[in-house]
C-alpha cells in the first residue's frame, strides 16, 4: 500500500449522520465545532514526541482530520 493513499479523502469512508452516546448533537457538527483545538492538541504531541513511527501516525491522523473538515465543515 502506497502512503500517499492514506491522504486521499475517497480512500475515507464517513457516516454523516453518527450520533456520540449522551449528546443530542451529530458527531459531524461537534467534529466541525472542535477540529481546530484537536489539532491543535495533535500538533503539540507531534513537536513532543521523538519517535519518527509516532510522528507520523500524528500526521496521518491531522491529515485525516483536515480533509474530513474540508468535506464536511463547509466555511
Amino acid at each position: 500500500m502506497r502512503l500517499e493513499k492514506l491522504f486521499k479523502m475517497e480512500n475515507v469512508s464517513l457516516d454523516l449522520e453518527a450520533n456520540v452516546e449522551g449528546q443530542d448533537t451529530k458527531a459531524k457538527d461537534l467534529f466541525c465545532d472542535k477540529w481546530d483545538e484537536a489539532k491543535g492538541a495533535l500538533l503539540l504531541i507531534q513537536a513532543i514526541v521523538k519517535n519518527p513511527i509516532v510522528k507520523l501516525i500524528v500526521l496521518i491522523v491531522i491529515s485525516v482530520g483536515d480533509g474530513i473538515k474540508e468535506k464536511v465543515c463547509g466555511e
